[in-house]
């Protein structure tokens, strides 16, 4: 599997230009939200506090920093150690068990995506420079 991935970390054109169509698509619907929170719509509870706004609004430039940094050099695996690092926080959810069941799910899902994500990278990266494709930094 791993050889697999290694030929494709290339991504092509049309993969890079989806990337970034996705950053601007991902800009619009964080427009919608905003304009919808500073006009005081009903689109947002009273409920949704600054703590709230801060975990959602907190994702949002994380996917946008990682998809910039993949589809600008058009390398995957070098944007996988940042990627590790990712996560996200849910408490805008109501109800407690829906909370419990969300954030064990999103943790045991982060920690096993982790841990694919840094196989996945140290794999690659023995690939890639065995085939003289990685260059030391």
């Amino acid at each position: 599997m791993a050889r697999t991935v290694v030929f494709k970390d290339q991504m092509k054109h049309s993969e890079r230009m989806g990337g970034q169509a996705g950053i601007f698509v991902t800009m619009l619907i964080v427009f919608f939200f905003i304009a919808h929170q500073v006009r005081n719509t009903v689109f947002f509870t009273t409920g949704f506090g600054p703590f709230e706004m801060g975990l959602f609004y907190s994702s949002i430039p994380f996917g946008i920093v990682t998809a910039t940094a993949r589809t600008t050099p058009g390398k995957r695996n070098e944007i996988r150690s940042l990627e590790i690092s990712g996560g996200s926080l849910i408490s805008w959810i109501p109800g407690l068990l829906v909370k419990v069941l969300l954030f064990t799910g999103g943790e045991v899902g982060a920690v096993a995506g982790a841990v694919y994500t840094t196989a996945l990278y140290f794999i690659v990266r023995s690939l890639l420079k065995g085939l003289g494709g990685l260059r030391e930094r």
